[in-house]
């Protein structure tokens, strides 16, 4: 019947146009995880107040909106000195172009306690089938990226003239085109 097929699609139309679009689901997940209550087995680690957290915000919605492939969760991040710390953490994959070819570089960004005072703690995240590149400029054998945006990070809270995530990582995809960290 040609009217219920239509109102098939009219509503399929609808449906598809309710739904918030991805961006607007995360920024709702990271606004919702930044304002658990610290009593809440869910309060993430950021203690520098609305500040922090606001700059936070910003930092991944800019991220969010040139890496739209990358996804942002809650998760434990256990420090070198054995603490153990809820935060937010970027994971997924960016593009870099080498040889004129495009590739998907499988990346975590962990945003720590002191983000954005401190930077993030990136990590280039080998499948099975892949192999870190010994040897590599600012990719340490397990998985770290210590590029030059990331050593030179100018923590800020807000305002103008501290570093962020997306040009982090926009630096970090550039410098991926130019020596790939994986193989």
């Amino acid at each position: 019947d040609r009217s219920s097929t239509s109102t098939q699609a009219t509503n399929r139309t609808a449906a598809k146009k309710m739904a918030p679009p991805p961006l607007a689901q995360a920024l709702d997940y990271i606004d919702r995880a930044l304002a658990a209550p610290p009593s809440s087995p869910d309060a993430l680690a950021y203690a520098h107040g609305a500040a922090q957290k606001r700059a936070v915000r910003a930092h991944l919605a800019d991220l969010l909106k040139v890496f739209p492939g990358l996804a942002v969760r809650a998760a434990d991040f256990h420090a070198n000195d054995g603490r153990v710390s809820r935060v937010l953490k970027v994971e997924g994959t960016v593009p870099m172009h080498y040889l004129g070819a495009r590739y998907n570089v499988p990346l975590v960004a962990w945003l720590p306690p002191e983000y954005p005072l401190a930077p993030p703690l990136a990590y280039v995240t080998p499948t099975p089938s892949m192999v870190v590149r010994a040897g590599h400029s600012f990719v340490d054998p397990g998985g770290q990226v210590s590029s030059p945006c990331v050593r030179a990070w100018r923590g800020s809270l807000g305002g103008s003239g501290g570093s962020d995530l997306s040009t982090a990582v926009q630096e970090m995809a550039m410098l991926f085109g130019t020596e790939p960290p994986l193989y």
